[in-house]
């Protein structure tokens, strides 16, 4: 008897939300409470939850270095998402049972709510008697606020955050030292800084996803490492003068390590640390840092060269938003495809 067998190909796509780069700026970014200390609006520790002021909310989540929680500034960004879905309820997009989100009347007076795990809700205007709430189409502060916070324009052409926010459990966040009410710095300087409105928005920038695994069932059957076949992105370009590119970085290791002594230092990261080409690099098709994928179209697939990543498990992808000069909107990317084949 003989026995026909079939040999399927198993095709893998992992959608992510990518934003556009964060509008705050990467050295003008903190914002102070005196339970739990700094909060970083860069958001450097994951960069697909970058904070971006727009007129009308916020979005994005803010860092709490002391215990690396996320103060998540919307339902839709929440870094708790589940890829190409969001915890906002049904009515407003989203597939889960609750809305908030920290609103801009695009005028920079801020309302709304924000959360995170480790201190609850967070109230961005508000007195005595409650913070904001909402009457169907917007976020309304209460009669006479006796706190806020306000985005104004500063000496430099961009625009500071000022003024404090309220939690039950930690009290007052303050977002500058030199506040609205006459208060001064003093050892420490600190502001949130944005772009947003602003002339001076960089023209590029670039962020790097966390890192994914294709074989997260731990398999033996893919445990080797995949086949990378091609990445595309959908979004806005904005202008034919704008560009979005890519490059795509693959190891055997979790860590992005090279060898087996990297592999075992799990405490440190290699991705991309010094490294020009070989596991661990962010690369371009050539092979190395100093090529791209792309630049291309929202929809167009970029094939990815499998020489330089094949056969390796773990995988993370950079992408670079490039607005041109003569361009009045910078590109914006909401989602990103990779796709690999086992």
């Amino acid at each position: 008897m003989k026995y026909l067998v079939a040999f399927f190909t198993i095709f893998i796509m992992f959608v992510g939300v990518a934003y556009a780069v964060t509008n705050i700026d990467q050295f003008d970014k903190w914002a102070w409470n005196d339970a739990v200390g700094w909060i970083d609006f860069y958001a450097t520790q994951n960069t697909q939850n970058e904070v971006i002021v727009k007129g009308g909310k916020i979005a994005g989540s803010g860092v709490i270095q002391s215990n690396s929680d996320y103060l998540s500034m919307d339902c839709e960004t929440s870094p708790s998402l589940i890829p190409n879905q969001n915890i906002c309820t049904s009515a407003n997009g989203g597939n889960g049972s609750i809305d908030y989100w920290a609103a801009n009347d695009a005028n920079g007076n801020l309302s709304g709510w924000a959360w995170s795990d480790s201190i609850g809700w967070v109230s961005f205007c508000g007195n005595t008697t409650g913070g904001s709430t909402y009457n169907g189409s917007a976020w309304v502060c209460p009669a006479s606020p006796t706190y806020q916070v306000i985005i104004r324009d500063n000496a430099t052409g961009n625009r500071d955050f000022s003024g404090y926010a309220w939690n039950d459990s930690v009290g007052w966040i303050s977002f500058n030292c030199n506040q609205i009410d006459g208060n001064t710095c003093a050892s420490v300087n600190y502001k949130v800084e944005t772009y947003w409105g602003s002339s001076s928005v960089p023209a590029s920038g670039d962020l790097a996803s966390s890192t994914f695994d294709t074989c997260p069932t731990n398999s033996t059957s893919c445990a080797n490492g995949a086949a990378y076949n091609y990445i595309l992105w959908k979004g806005d370009l904005n202008g034919l003068s704008n560009s979005v590119k890519f490059q795509l970085a693959t190891s055997s290791c979790a860590n992005g390590g090279a060898t087996q002594a990297e592999c075992s230092d799990s405490p440190t990261s290699y991705w991309g640390v010094n490294r020009s080409s070989g596991d661990g690099a962010f690369v371009g098709a050539d092979g190395f840092s100093s090529s791209y994928y792309g630049p291309a179209n929202s929809g167009i697939t970029m094939p990815i060269t499998g020489i330089n990543h094949d056969n390796k498990r773990y995988y993370r992808y950079k992408i670079f938003l490039v607005k041109d000069a003569s361009a009045s909107l910078s590109p914006v990317v909401r989602d990103v495809v990779v796709n690999w084949s086992l």
